[in-house]
This record gives C-alpha cells, structure tokens and sequence, in this order.
C-alpha cells in the first residue's frame, strides 16, 4: 500500500564534520575516509549553528531537535568535544556514528552528553575488549551505546568471533550489518580497483546475515537511560491507517518513493557535508543547496517557509525519509 504521508514534528541536523578517518576500510568510498577535504574550523562551525538558531527561531519551537553527528570517525575531529557541548547546551538530542576507537578519557567526558552512540565494529580494525570497556562505561553513565559489527565477507571469521566475544559478555544490544551496497571505481589512496561487494557474500554467509540481524538483551532502551528521547515520526497509508516509522522496513518493502511528493528538507532538515556545503537534505538535491562554509566562512542562511517538490526516483537515506512529507 502506497504511502500518503510520513509525519513528523522534529528538527534534524545531519553533520558530517570531517571526512578524516585513522581506519581505511575497503567497503568506505575513499571521499569520506580520505582526509582529502580541508578541515573546517570548530569557531566557523559553532558560529553557524549560533547564527542559525538565531535566524530562524522556529527551530527551537519544534518537539524535538536531533543532531547526528558523523564523519569520516568524528572522534579524530579536534572540537568534536566543543561541537557536543554546544549542541548539548542548545537542547539537541545528540547521536554519534563511530567506530569506537577513542580512548577512554573521551568517552568518560562525554558519553553523558551523548544521547546514542552508534558503535560501528570493523574487524579488520577493532580492538574488541576496548569496544566493550565503552559499553559497559556507558551502562554505568546511563548512556546508550549500539553496536553493529561489520560483517565484511574479507574478514567474516574475524567478524563472527566478534560477534561471539559480545554475545558472551552480554553486550545489550547488537546489529550485524551485511555490506549490501555496491562500489566501482578506484580506491583515491592507491589507485587499485574496489571490490564490488553487491551479491559477494556465500549462500551460507548471506543466510547468515538474514537470520542474524539483531541481538537483544533488553526490552528496552530505557532500561539502560530512562530519560531516552526517542523519534517520533509516523506513516501514514493510503487507506489513512498510521504507524511507527521504521526505516528499515520502508525500504524493504520497495515503499521508499516519494516522487512529486512535498517534502519539508530545508525547512525541518539540514545536512551540512565534510566539504561544508550546506543542504535541505543528505541526498544532496541541487535545488536544496544553500552554500558552503568552505567557501564562505560567514554563511547565514534562512530556512524554507514552504515545502518543496521531490524530484528523485527513490529516496535512499533514512534521515530524508523521516523529513516530513505528503502526496501535493
């Protein structure tokens, strides 16, 4: 059944804040592991939030606000710590993407401002046990850690004994994350071809992959911090039947199609890139771009007042997604 509408009353921030990374995984596209772009300084970033919440006092009456802090690894980003200050002390619901690799001292100044961490487990890389010193730092501080091992067909028996290590030491909550994307072209480092991982996984191993896609040791998130924020967004169907919005699912079931519907990106959503462009949304549409903090360092922008038109076939982000959205 075709969608009518996704609701939703919260403001979104994706941040992408370098595309530095201290891994170098194959399954990466080089432009966000490179180190390749200039970095943009903490003053520059925080002088545009500033002015941003300024100028559009909207912001702050929407339910919610979430900022989703990425890189490229954004714990090698020298202000990532000012960065989370400032969104913390602006009330945003904070979730980083990272790979764990930083030490403790990090994660014990900042895992209480951090509303989820996202922990992804690369096993080519990984240090296991320091995985698990930072959730169980986060169960003592309240705060949310999920971790995802990489099931990367290269290093797949490394990957299960990962997998087996963080069942064994009761790890809440666990995804396995099959690389079901494809890439092509060269690897900007070395100049060698990349492997195209679409469809290279064994029978045996995509069973695997299928039938193990996440672990559970909890009922509920809050069990681990009762003050979770959780999302609250909606689809609505044709026949106006109304449900939780599951991203994951959307896409699965071929639903995630919003052509020539009006879309809120640019007026609830933004995603700043590592190069600094600055859009209505993470797919990157033209017409969205609003400038660039590379290019222009005193950027202010004034977000859309109205919706605009869908121009893309699918819709393949789970943050644009979730943007607000209806049939025009």
């Amino acid at each position: 059944m075709k969608i009518k509408s996704i609701e939703n009353n919260e403001f979104n921030i994706q941040f992408t804040v370098s595309n530095n990374c201290n891994y170098s995984c194959k399954y990466c596209p080089p432009k966000l592991n490179s180190g390749s772009t200039p970095l943009i300084s903490t003053e520059t970033y925080i002088r545009f939030f500033t002015d941003l919440i300024k100028d559009n006092p909207e912001i702050m009456e929407y339910d919610k606000r979430f900022v989703g802090l990425t890189g490229g690894e954004p714990t090698v980003y020298q202000g990532i710590d000012n960065l989370i200050d400032f969104f913390r002390e602006n009330n945003f619901n904070i979730s980083l993407d990272t790979n764990g690799s930083a030490k403790m001292d990090f994660w014990e100044k900042n895992l209480t401002k951090i509303n989820m961490t996202n922990l992804s487990v690369h096993p080519r890389y990984a240090n296991f046990k320091h995985v698990l010193e930072v959730v169980k730092l986060g169960i003592e501080k309240k705060s949310i850690v999920k971790v995802a091992v990489i099931m990367d067909l290269e290093y797949w028996d490394r990957a299960i004994e990962a997998v087996n290590f963080f069942k064994e030491n009761n790890v809440p909550t666990m995804e396995f994350k099959g690389l079901v994307f494809k890439l092509n072209g060269k690897d900007e480092k070395n100049g060698t071809s990349k492997q195209d991982y679409y469809n290279s996984y064994t029978e045996e191993q995509m069973n695997w992959i299928k039938n193990n896609t996440y672990h559970n040791n909890i009922k509920n998130l809050r069990e681990i911090n009762p003050n979770y924020q959780t999302r609250n967004a909606y689809v609505v169907y044709e026949d106006n039947t109304r449900e939780k919005f599951l991203g994951q699912e959307i896409i699965s079931k071929g639903l995630n199609r919003f052509e020539g519907y009006e879309c809120d990106a640019g007026k609830c959503n933004l995603s700043i890139k590592w190069d600094g462009r600055i859009s209505g949304a993470h797919c990157g549409i033209k017409k969205l771009d609003l400038g660039s903090l590379l290019n222009n360092p005193e950027l202010r922008i004034k977000l859309s007042k109205t919706p605009t038109i869908c121009t893309l076939k699918k819709c393949g982000c789970i943050a644009d997604m979730r943007i607000k959205k209806s049939i025009a």
